[in-house]
C-alpha cells in the first residue's frame, strides 16, 4: 500500500475515533511525511522536537506507533515512545515498555521487549534493531506457541533474527513448558516461509529396537531448484546413524530426490555391523518428449526393514529397482525397461541375490489402433514385447530335499550341469509378437453390439541353461491362433429427482473365444500338453506351474495358455448419476453389480471333464457415506467359495472400514482340495481426526475355529498436536501376536509458524 493511501485510512480512523485529538502532517528534513496524532501535541522549534501525549499515534513509510507519550528528534530523525508501545509494520509487530526508534534509517533499541512475526514470538529485556527487519538481543527467548505458558521455548546467549530470513541462536536451550530440557551450541529457526540454509528443529524418538534417539537436522538451501538435507541421529542401543536426502528439479515435471542412511549397528549381531538403506527416484522430460524414470532402492540387510522405522518398504516381499525410457509417437508406443529385484525375505541378502530373477531388458512396443478398412470397419492392434531374464547365479534350479522330506527347488553349483527331466530353466529370452484385427459394429437398429476379432501370437524363446544338454531345444517357439467374437446389448430406463438423474443399465453379454490352431513343441519347458483350466488365472502360482512337465509356468503368468474354446455369460446391472453441481455436471456411479461364468467345450467332452468354470460376482456400492466392495468365487466342482469384501464408513475426515476375507488356494482337480488350508480373516481399521489429535488403528482376527486366538496383529498410528500448533507428538505402535516382539516407536517434532 502506498504512503497517501495508507495516511487517508489512517486518517479517517482517527477523526473518528478521536474526535478531540490534533492531527498534524509533517515532512522531516530527509522528505520522510509523518502524520502525527494525539490528544496533546506541542513543538518546539528552538530544541526542533515535538512533544505527544495520551493516545499518540505515529505513522511513517507503512510503519505505525501507537503509545502513551513520545518525543520526536526532528534533527536525528529519531522517536521516543515510552508507555505501552506498539510498532507496527508490513511484517512484524513489536510490543514494549519503551522504543528509540530512527524512522529514516528503521533502526534503534526496544526495552523490554516482544517481536511477533506471525507466529513466532521473540523476547528481550533489551532487543538491537539493526535494519528495518533485523534484530539481535541477549539473553532472549524465543517460541512459536501461542499457548502460555508455552508448550515448548528455547533460550538463548544471543539471537541474530532478520525476519522472513532466520533466527542464528548461540547457545540455545531447550525447554519443556519452562523446564530445560536440551542444550545445543547453535542453531539456526526459519522465520519465513521460503527455504534457507541453517539447522532445522531436533526431533525426539524411542522404539523397542533402537531405545531413545535424538535427531539434528541441517538443511541447505542450494539454489531455487536444489536442497540438501543432513542429519545425525544418535540412537541409544544403536549408536549414531547419519542421513542424507537431496532433492532437485529441473522443472515444472522433472525431479529428482536421493536419500540415504547409514550406521554402523551396535544393537545388532555381528555388533557393529555396517547397515544401511539408499533410494533414489527420479522423473525427466528429456529432449524429443522422451521420458526417462528411475526407482532405485538398496539396502543392507533383511532385517532392516522390521529394525527401523524410515524403511519406506516394510512388509514388501522384494525391492523392485526400475529404470525405463519411453517414448509416445503419434502412432505407437515404445519403452525400454529394466527390472532388478532384492529378495528381502530370505534370510540374508545374499540368499536372495542366487534365487531372483531379473528383467534386464524389457522392451514394449505397441501400435495403436489402425483402421485399415473403412468398408468394413476394420481395425488392426500390435503389440511386442521382448524380455530378457537374468540373475547373478546359474539359469536353472535344481531338485533339493528339505529337513520335512518336501522337494524344493534352487540353484545348486555342485551339480554343474542341467538336467531338462528334473532341473527348472530359469533365464533366458522371450520374443512375444500378437497382431490382433477387430471389428465393431452394432446391429439390430443399434441394440446390440458386435466385435468379432482374430488374432496371431507367435513366442520365441532362448532358453539360458549354460550347458549344451543332448537332444534339448535351447530355441523353442509356439504360436497360434486366437479367434472369438463380444456381444452385448443394454436395456435401460432414466428416473428424474430435481436436478438429478440417474440411468439403470442392465447389461447382458456372451463371449466366445477360440484356439483353433496351435502349434507347440512337445518340450520339458512348455510342459503338460492338456490346457490349463480358465479358473486356475485367478489362482496364485501353485507348485505344479513350476514343476518340470508341469503346467508350462517357467518365467512369469505370459508362458501359459488358458481357455482354448469356451463361451462367457454374463450379465452386469449398473446405475449411473447425473448430477448439477457448482462446479458443472458430476457422474458417478453409485451401484455396479456384475455375474459370470465360462463354460469350456473342451472340458465337456473329457469323460471326467469340468466344463462349468468359477461363478465371479463383483459388487460396488458408493452411496452417501458408504463405500463398499465385494468380489465372490464361487468353484462348483470344489465345492469352494472364496470372499473378498470392503465396506467404507465416511463421516467428514473420520472413517471406519471392515475388510472380510475367506479364501482358500483352489488346485486344479477337486480331489487335491486342501480344507484345511483355508485363511477366514477379519480387518478392521478407523481414523479419528480432531483439532489436536489424529488417531488410526487397525486390528486383524482370525475367523477359524481352531485358531489358538482370534487376534492376529495390530497397530496404532496416531500425532498429537497441542494448543498453539507449535509441536506434535506422533507414536506408531504394532504387535504381532505370534510373535513375542512388541513393536512400537514415539517421535516429538517442532512446528516454526504454521
Amino acid at each position: 500500500m502506498n504512503f497517501h493511501v495508507f495516511s487517508v485510512i489512517w486518517l479517517f480512523f482517527l477523526f473518528f475515533q478521536s474526535p478531540l485529538a490534533h492531527a498534524q502532517l509533517i515532512q522531516s528534513k530527509d522528505k520522510t511525511k509523518v502524520l502525527l496524532n494525539a490528544q496533546f501535541i506541542e513543538r518546539d522549534n528552538e530544541k526542533d522536537i515535538t512533544i505527544l501525549r495520551d493516545n499518540v499515534q505515529v505513522i511513517f513509510d507503512q510503519n505505525f506507533i501507537s503509545c502513551k507519550e513520545a518525543i520526536i528528534l526532528w534533527s536525528k530523525n529519531e522517536i521516543v515512545a515510552v508507555g505501552d508501545v506498539l510498532l507496527k509494520s508490513t511484517k512484524s509487530d513489536i510490543k514494549a515498555d519503551k522504543i528509540i526508534f530512527n524512522f529514516k534509517e528503521q533502526t534503534g533499541k526496544i526495552f523490554n521487549g516482544i517481536i511477533i512475526s506471525g507466529q513466532v514470538l521473540i523476547q528481550s529485556d533489551v532487543i538491537d534493531k539493526t535494519g528495518p527487519e533485523t534484530y539481535n538481543a541477549n539473553n532472549a527467548y524465543i517460541t512459536s506457541c501461542t499457548t502460555c505458558p508455552a508448550s515448548w521455548s528455547l533460550t538463548a546467549d544471543n539471537i541474530d533474527a532478520t525476519i522472513e530470513g532466520y533466527a542464528y541462536l548461540k547457545n540455545p536451550l531447550l525447554h519443556f513448558a519452562e523446564v530445560p530440557f536440551v542444550y545445543m551450541p547453535y542453531l539456526a529457526i526459519p522465520l519465513k516461509n521460503e527455504r534457507q540454509t541453517g539447522l532445522l528443529p531436533p526431533s525426539f524418538e524411542t522404539s523397542t529396537y533402537s531405545g531413545a534417539g535424538i535427531e539434528i537436522p541441517f538443511f541447505w538451501a542450494i539454489n531455487r531448484s536444489q536442497d540438501m538435507t543432513v542429519a545425525a541421529r544418535y540412537l541409544e542401543k544403536s549408536g549414531l546413524q547419519t542421513s542424507l536426502n537431496y532433492r532437485y528439479r529441473l522443472s515444472e515435471k522433472s525431479s529428482g530426490e536421493f536419500t540415504t542412511f547409514y550406521l554402523k549397528d551396535k544393537a545388532y549381531s555381528p555388533s557393529y555391523d555396517a547397515r544401511w538403506f539408499t533410494t533414489y527416484a527420479h522423473y525427466l522430460e528429456l529432449p524429443g518428449e522422451y521420458i526417462q524414470r528411475s526407482s532405485i532402492h538398496m539396502v543392507s540387510d533383511t532385517d532392516y526393514s522390521t529394525d527401523f522405522t524410515q524403511f519406506p518398504f516394510r512388509g514388501e516381499s522384494a525391492l523392485d529397482n526400475r529404470t525405463s525410457i519411453t517414448k509416445n509417437f503419434p502412432l505407437y508406443h515404445l519403452s525400454i525397461d529394466a527390472s532388478f529385484y532384492t529378495n528381502i525375505i530370505q534370510e540374508n541378502i545374499d540368499a536372495g541375490k542366487e534365487t531372483s530373477v531379473h528383467r534386464i531388458p524389457e522392451i514394449r512396443f505397441a501400435l495403436a489402433d489402425q483402421k485399415i478398412s473403412e468398408a468394413a470397419n476394420v481395425f488392426l492392434r500390435l503389440d511386442v514385447n521382448y524380455a530378457n531374464f537374468s540373475r547373478q547365479s546359474l539359469g536353472y534350479d535344481s531338485p533339493y530335499t528339505l529337513s520335512s522330506g518336501a522337494t524344493a527347488y534352487r540353484p545348486q553349483t555342485n551339480l554343474g550341469y542341467f538336467d531338462p527331466a528334473t532341473d527348472i530353466v530359469r533365464t533366458g529370452q522371450r520374443l512375444d509378437f500378437q497382431p490382433t484385427l477387430y471389428s465393431p459394429h452394432r446391429l439390430l437398429n443399434k441394440s446390440v453390439d458386435v466385435n468379432p476379432y482374430l488374432g496371431y501370437r507367435h513366442t520365441q524363446y532362448v532358453l539360458g541353461a549354460v550347458n549344451e544338454t543332448v537332444n534339448y531345444n535351447f530355441f523353442p517357439h509356439r504360436n497360434y491362433i486366437l479367434a472369438g467374437v463380444n456381444t452385448s446389448t443394454e436395456f435401460s430406463a432414466i428416473y428424474r429427482s430435481a436436478d438429478t438423474r440417474y440411468r439403470h443399465s442392465i447389461i447382458p453379454s456372451i463371449d466366445f473365444q477360440t484356439i483353433p490352431m496351435l502349434n507347440q513343441p512337445d518340450h520339458p519347458f512348455f510342459g503338460s500338453q492338456d490346457q490349463i483350466p480358465y479358473f486356475l488365472q485367478t489362482q496364485p502360482l501353485q507348485d505344479t506351474d513350476l514343476l518340470p512337465g508341469g503346467r508350462g509356468l517357467q518365467f512369469d503368468y505370459e508362458d501359459r495358455i488358458v481357455g482354448r474354446r469356451l463361451v462367457n455369460l454374463g450379465i452386469t446391472n449398473r446405475v449411473m448419476k447425473k448430477s448439477h453441481t457448482g462446479l458443472g455436471l458430476q457422474y458417478d456411479q453409485p451401484f455396479l453389480f456384475s455375474i459370470y461364468q465360462a463354460y469350456d467345450f473342451i472340458e465337456a467332452k473329457k469323460d471326467v471333464g469340468l466344463p462349468w468354470q468359477d461363478i465371479r460376482a463383483l459388487m460396488k456400492v458408493r452411496w452417501g457415506n458408504i463405500d463398499s466392495l465385494t468380489e465372490v468365487f464361487n468353484f462348483p466342482y470344489h465345492k469352494v467359495t472364496n470372499v473378498s469384501s470392503r465396506v467404507r464408513f465416511n463421516l467428514a475426515a473420520n472413517y471406519v472400514e471392515f475388510i472380510y476375507s475367506n479364501y482358500l488356494n483352489v488346485p486344479a482337480l477337486p480331489k487335491d482340495v486342501n480344507l484345511t488350508a483355508r485363511q477366514e480373516t477379519l480387518w478392521i481399521s478407523s481414523g479419528f481426526n480432531a483439532r489436536y489429535l489424529t488417531l488410526s488403528g487397525q486390528a486383524e482376527f482370525s475367523l477359524l475355529d481352531d485358531a489358538p486366538s482370534p487376534w492376529k496383529q495390530w497397530r496404532i498410528q496416531t500425532e498429537i498436536i497441542p494448543p498453539g500448533n507449535c509441536w506434535t507428538i506422533s507414536a506408531n505402535l504394532s504387535k504381532t501376536l505370534d510373535v513375542d516382539n512388541f513393536a512400537w516407536t514415539a517421535m516429538v517434532n517442532f512446528r516454526f509458524g504454521k
